[in-house]
């Protein structure tokens, strides 16, 4: 009988157990995921400029490209610098405008001692922009698209945020 009354009085205890760690492990696992949720994306274009601001940076073997872009309200400004491997280093900034998810401006530059300027358009991406690409026609010394509205962007090689170094 005794033997009997120990082994309700353990089951009992190891039943309620049981059940507090069960309840532990849900508030654990609830609070991990509270943890683990992203804030939602900038849904306003206020929010989504506001976000845009900061410095991006891309390296691809031996190259290496950077921009830092100070917003104010659509209008982007920033300086934008291209050191590719055994190519003249240009340096400069950029001109642009925010217009739904792209980045689109004039990137103003010397390369070689002669100031020159080609038309830049970044698709917005999170927090990562994509250059476009496309055919290119050069007036005196500016390059702009050919055709703007037919660009593919980079996904392999984004200019990606980091922090902004002093």
């Amino acid at each position: 009988m005794r033997l009997i009354m120990l082994s309700i009085a353990f089951a009992g205890i190891a039943g309620m157990s049981a059940c507090n760690n069960a309840e532990q492990k849900e508030t654990v696992k609830d609070s991990v995921a509270a943890d683990n949720t992203l804030p939602p994306p900038p849904s306003t274009p206020e929010e989504r400029a506001a976000a845009l601001a900061g410095c991006y940076s891309v390296i691809h073997g031996r190259d290496t490209s950077s921009l830092q872009l100070d917003v104010r309200g659509t209008a982007v400004t920033g300086p934008l610098s291209y050191m590719l491997y055994e190519k003249d280093k240009n340096t400069g900034t950029i001109q642009a405008e925010i217009k739904d998810d792209l980045l689109t401006g004039w990137y103003f530059f010397k390369s070689e001692g002669i100031m020159s300027v080609r038309q830049v358009i970044w698709k917005i991406h999170g927090a990562d922009l994509w250059p476009g690409m496309g055919e290119m026609k050069s007036n005196k010394d500016t390059l702009s698209f050919v055709n703007p509205n037919n660009l593919q962007f980079d996904t392999t090689h984004p200019f990606k945020k980091v922090p902004c170094m002093l």
